[in-house]
């Protein structure tokens, strides 16, 4: 014999939409605790992709990764949010010439002569090797007129870093 199971209307029309309910808003918090969408808005973009997801408790960053920063000491308000390369973190050696910048084995070849004509320096001004201290990261975008650490230097990674990105589109 088979045992049959009623639903009551209660739990039909009240008990299971408020489980769910409960379920699904709790799942958004949680994931909305730890992550956001990005949408790349802004009239000069510093990289190619347009939404990306943030996780903003993924401040363990490492070379070759997107994060997203706040601006310091640069010619846009404090706090600004920016997108860039972590090209080179603590430890790391950065080569800057006019058109290349590389640590390692990442390569990026980016023009500077756009940034470098509107803060009145030479291309030779933005060349050097770099040593990269403890707690700090050299930010790079690869758009030619893209602001990053070739014309406001290092990024304080705690004071500084937002949290890593990743591109969806």
């Amino acid at each position: 014999m088979v045992a049959e199971y009623s639903v009551s209307f209660f739990q039909q029309r009240v008990l299971i939409p408020l489980t769910l309910a409960a379920f699904f808003t709790a799942a958004f918090f949680g994931f909305s605790q730890n992550f956001k969408l990005i949408v790349d808005v802004g009239k000069y973009p510093c990289l190619g992709g347009k939404l990306f997801l943030l996780d903003k408790n993924d401040l363990a960053v490492e070379q070759g990764d997107l994060v997203l920063i706040k601006s310091r000491n640069t010619l846009f308000p404090d706090d600004t949010p920016f997108i860039k390369i972590a090209v080179g973190i603590s430890g790391d050696e950065v080569l800057v010439d006019h058109n290349v910048v590389s640590s390692g084995n990442l390569y990026y070849q980016t023009d500077i002569s756009n940034i470098g004509s509107e803060q009145n320096m030479k291309a030779s001004e933005f060349q050097k090797t770099i040593n990269i201290p403890e707690g700090k990261l050299f930010a790079l975008a690869t758009l030619p007129g893209a602001y990053d650490s070739r014309s406001w230097g290092l990024v304080d990674i705690k004071e500084q870093v937002i949290g890593t990105l990743y591109v969806i589109f």
